[in-house]
């Protein structure tokens, strides 16, 4: 497919969908960030949650007992509310029990 041709083919800002012998692939943006950093195992994940939706709708926000062994992760419902968190993030912006986060995109 010609460029012109994918983007006519977009289903949203957030995806795009490609034709290739009948069968339909659909590829994401990067709209999920890894928290690396800066959380506990008494971390909510509500607390994580409240702190990152102030960047957009969240879909998914999962947190689950010791950061170490289940590394949490937050999924936006668009890309770029995910690029102005990474954007505060490396600023230092974003504070959990007063210790900035780190995070990466996943």
């Amino acid at each position: 497919l010609k460029y012109s041709q994918l983007l006519s083919k977009c289903l949203s800002p957030e995806k795009i969908q490609v034709h290739i012998r009948s069968h339909v692939i659909v590829m994401s943006v990067r709209d999920t960030i890894e928290i690396i950093d800066g959380v506990h195992s008494g971390t909510t994940r509500l607390s994580l949650k409240t702190q990152l939706e102030r960047f957009g709708d969240i879909d998914i926000c999962h947190k689950i007992g010791d950061p170490r062994e289940d590394t949490p992760w937050v999924r936006f419902r668009d890309a770029s509310a995910a690029l102005a968190a990474l954007d505060a993030i490396a600023r230092g912006e974003v504070l959990i029990d007063g210790v900035p986060i780190k995070a990466q995109q996943w």
